[in-house]
């Protein structure tokens, strides 16, 4: 017997919004492709999220992929378009770009889960990986988050995303 997936059962949905990316990090798959960088059109994304509510076992949208999803001018407006089909919405970030707008925004539209790539927890093992990140950077941008958090009732989840490597394991 062979079992397969029922499409309607699908539960989660991978976005890449964008292929586009602030940064040029050592292991990143972006660095033997060809092909032009560039962002969904958002009427390819508006056609999509139009049809979500079709998919009775949908659970999430998650947004990321080889580029930085925050990259997107209109990551926001995507992010809304999940939570108004009734979705949760996940994004996996570099956290560079997270300044005082963005994470009001991300709050504003309620991002129900935001997932941290962190390839290191020292300066210099993070840099090894990211060489244009810079760690305390990114932890300042998670700082800025945490500060506002929760206050309007809405908690964003804050994960991490850790790519084991030889050079990073200790």
């Amino acid at each position: 017997a062979e079992i397969l997936p029922n499409i309607h059962s699908l539960n989660r949905l991978y976005v890449e919004p964008t292929s586009r990316c602030n940064l040029a990090c050592r292991t990143c798959i972006r660095n033997t492709w060809t092909e032009p960088m560039g962002d969904m059109d958002m009427g390819v994304f508006e056609r999509l999220s139009s049809q979500l509510r079709r998919f009775p076992h949908l659970e999430s949208v998650m947004f990321g992929g080889f580029g930085e999803p925050t990259a997107h001018p209109r990551i926001l407006d995507m992010i809304r378009a999940v939570k108004a089909a009734g979705l949760r919405a996940e994004m996996t970030t570099n956290a560079t770009l997270l300044d005082d707008a963005l994470v009001e925004g991300l709050l504003r539209e309620r991002l129900d889960m935001l997932w941290i790539s962190l390839d290191g927890t020292t300066e210099e093992s993070f840099a090894a990986v990211r060489p244009d990140a810079g760690l305390a950077r990114v932890l300042e941008n998670l700082d800025r988050l945490a500060r506002r958090n929760g206050r309007d009732g809405h908690e964003i989840e804050i994960g991490i995303a850790f790519v084991v490597m030889k050079t990073n394991l200790g």
